[in-house]
Formats: C-alpha cells, sequence, structure tokens
C-alpha cells in the first residue's frame, strides 16, 4: 500500500464512533414527566371541579333566597288584598243592609 492510503486507513480507525447515550434514564425521566404532569392535571381537575361545586351551592342558594322573598312578598299582597276584600263585603253589606 501507498504512504498515503495507510495514513488514511490510520485515520480511519483512529475516529470512533461516540459512545451511545443511555436512553434508559431518559426514557424513565420522559415517563415520569408525563405522570407528574398527569397527577398535576388530575390534582387542578379536582380543584375546579370543587371550586364549580362550591359556586354552584352558592347560587342555588341565592336563587332560593329570591324565590323565598318572592313568596313572602307574594303572600303579605295576599294578606292585604284578603283585608281589602273583608272590607269591601263590610262596606257592601252595610250599604246594602
Amino acid at each position: 500500500m501507498t504512504r498515503i492510503a495507510k495514513k488514511v486507513l490510520r485515520n480511519l480507525r483512529k475516529t470512533r464512533k461516540p459512545p451511545k447515550i443511555d436512553t434508559s434514564r431518559d426514557w424513565l425521566a420522559k415517563i415520569k414527566g408525563k405522570q407528574n404532569l398527569h397527577a398535576t392535571w388530575e390534582q387542578d381537575k379536582k380543584i375546579k371541579r370543587d371550586a364549580n361545586f362550591q359556586k354552584l351551592l352558592i347560587g342555588q342558594a341565592k336563587h332560593r333566597a329570591k324565590i323565598n322573598a318572592e313568596k313572602e312578598r307574594q303572600e303579605e299582597i295576599n294578606v292585604v288584598r284578603l283585608k281589602n276584600l273583608k272590607k269591601a263585603r263590610r262596606a257592601k253589606e252595610k250599604r246594602n243592609g
């Protein structure tokens, strides 16, 4: 072989492939990252669900309070109407005598 060919072969033999990176740890880290992400998502979902449930309860309480207030108002109006009807009947009886 010629001197140049030997030199090229030597250089080729010296160049080594870089060592393979151990991807098992990277894989494990990715899995743990996904698990952590899923866990935080589940936790946030529970927190939001609980908050929405509390909002629902508050809204229902306000709605019930409005309904009860309206019922009381209608009852007061009915009492006043009943009194007025009684007065009107008495006045009519007195007139018709």
